[in-house]
């Protein structure tokens, strides 16, 4: 494929015949991607690519021309009648359908539509799952591909192989006109895990255009993590304060390896995300799905910060006692990974608990002799 203008000029002056030999040595999608760069490339490698198709993959050269609208191609492949049960078998009609809507193609989008293409077919979306077209062209925000479909029967309500709606896959990648049109269309707002897939896309204005149309914001989560959890990840402030002020619970924990809120802000080293938080009620104890404490990441790390980390929750009523999974306690933590001043910080502060458990201790045993005495007078 010609990677530069002198390169393209010195190719248009080649034979077609030695065209064809370059092209004999490349991979379909080189081809593919070279034939768009001119006219002549096109009328040249269009033919080869159709009598590669004929021979060898038609199915994986159908879904290039669809990705690339070579539509006179796509024609020749599909009215083949050698093709017709191979391209049946394995439903490559509907997965160049997902290859076109990826790419936005509408034109390809509306010629498989005409040959009678299922609309609503999950096919392999290239990461492991299968989706539909519809999502495919949520995913890249292609409002008139996406419009072709639903007029054509597309289920805007339709779920991938993740259980993700369409509306969630266009908030994962924070496609704010794409949720616009779609909850015109009729997307359902209150599709579980939304806000949790907004926050990934640290989108803040689709987040807020969603909340405001009344989508969950507790209960939901994007690969295993709540939608707070996902804020401080990045550590997105404007995310966080809005979903702190709307309602979201501070105290929340994903499923899986998983942390609450706090964990993660603390693990960023976020001195700003670990207040807010805190100010919004987060448990400065809770436990994460490996019965970590925050304290026991605070400590876990040398980076600038963690001091007045570590301290902030200490002032907070940090349990320097607590158990992790494996039985450490944050001084372990502290004193095999971080800081010598976090681990005196820690240390300090279980000596300090430690006298005033004994000083309760003390007065307790105080208080039950003066009462055994007054009861014998």
């Amino acid at each position: 494929m010609p990677n530069n203008p002198h390169e393209k000029c010195y190719l248009s002056c080649l034979p077609s015949e030695l065209l064809l030999i370059v092209a004999g040595s490349l991979f379909i999608k080189d081809i593919s991607a070279w034939l768009q760069t001119s006219r002549l490339f096109r009328i040249v490698l269009e033919s080869f690519l159709h009598s590669k198709a004929a021979s060898e993959d038609p199915v994986r050269i159908l879904k290039r021309a669809a990705e690339t609208s070579q539509l006179s191609l796509m024609t020749r492949i599909l009215n083949n009648p050698e093709n017709s049960a191979l391209l049946s078998d394995w439903r490559a009609k509907d997965a160049a359908l997902v290859c076109a809507a990826s790419r936005g193609q509408t034109k390809a989008i509306k010629l498989l539509l005409e040959v009678g293409v299922n609309v609503n077919e999950l096919v392999d979306n290239g990461s492991g799952g299968k989706c539909t077209a519809l999502h495919k062209a949520a995913e890249h925000g292609h409002l008139n591909p996406a419009n072709v479909l639903i007029e054509h029967g597309a289920d805007v309500n339709a779920s991938d192989s993740f259980g993700r709606t369409v509306l969630e896959v266009a908030a994962w990648t924070g496609q704010l006109q794409m949720a616009r049109f779609l909850l015109i269309r009729g997307a359902d707002i209150q599709a579980k895990n939304l806000i949790a897939h907004a926050a990934e896309s640290t989108n803040v204005d689709l987040m807020r255009f969603l909340l405001d149309r009344g989508a969950q914001i507790n209960g939901g989560q994007c690969r295993g993590q709540p939608a707070l959890v996902w804020a401080t990840l990045d550590r997105n402030h404007a995310a966080l304060r809005l979903l702190l002020e709307r309602g979201a619970d501070p105290n929340e924990v994903g499923y899986g390896w998983a942390m609450a809120p706090l964990h993660s802000a603390v693990q960023q080293v976020d001195i700003v995300a670990a207040r807010l938080l805190l100010a919004h009620g987060a448990d400065v104890n809770l436990l994460d799905t490996r019965d970590h404490v925050p304290l026991h990441l605070a400590v876990d790390g040398k980076d600038a910060g963690r001091e007045e980390l570590v301290r902030l929750l200490l002032e907070r009523g940090a349990d320097v006692f607590a158990k992790a999974e494996c039985a450490a306690l944050p001084i372990d933590y502290a004193r095999d990974w971080g800081t010598k001043e976090v681990a005196d910080m820690v240390q300090e502060a279980m000596e300090k608990a430690q006298m005033e458990y004994k000083g309760e201790e003390t007065l307790s045993y105080a208080t039950q002799v003066q009462r055994s005495k007054a009861d014998e007078g």
